[in-house]
């Protein structure tokens, strides 16, 4: 991401300072590329952050609920800890599956609606029948 800010940022000068009238189609690419990376890594740190936060707080939940019982007489930071690790680790992989997921679940509903996966008495409605 650094490396194509870098050339972004020379394109732009080249292109304020002495460059042809109109930016290159490559500046163009760079910029959408940017931006692309640039949203992608948003949503993924956001991501990453909802998981870390769910997985602390379910633990600490876990740890004030024995606390009240009598069960445990301090909360374990480092239980807490590997919480934190579960969720930075958990949330990548979980992303991942649910863009697999997600992409196989659309390809799988393109193919529902062939004519491989529907009756073929409703597949050719719409053709005009043959008079008797």
């Amino acid at each position: 991401m650094v490396v194509l800010f870098l050339q972004l940022t020379i394109d732009s000068a080249l292109w304020l300072f002495g460059g042809s009238g109109r930016p290159p189609r490559t500046t163009w690419r760079r910029v959408l590329c940017l931006a692309f990376v640039r949203q992608a890594a948003a949503h993924m740190v956001t991501r990453l952050t909802e998981s870390v936060v769910a997985m602390v707080g379910i633990a600490l939940l876990a740890q004030i609920v024995e606390l009240g019982e009598g069960h445990r007489h301090s909360t374990d930071g480092h239980e807490l800890s590997v919480a934190a690790v579960n969720g930075t680790v958990g949330a990548p992989v979980g992303f991942d599956m649910g863009l697999i997921g997600g992409a196989a679940t659309g390809g799988l509903r393109g193919l529902v609606g062939k004519p491989f996966f529907t009756d073929p008495s409703r597949s050719h409605a719409h053709l005009p029948r043959p008079a008797p």
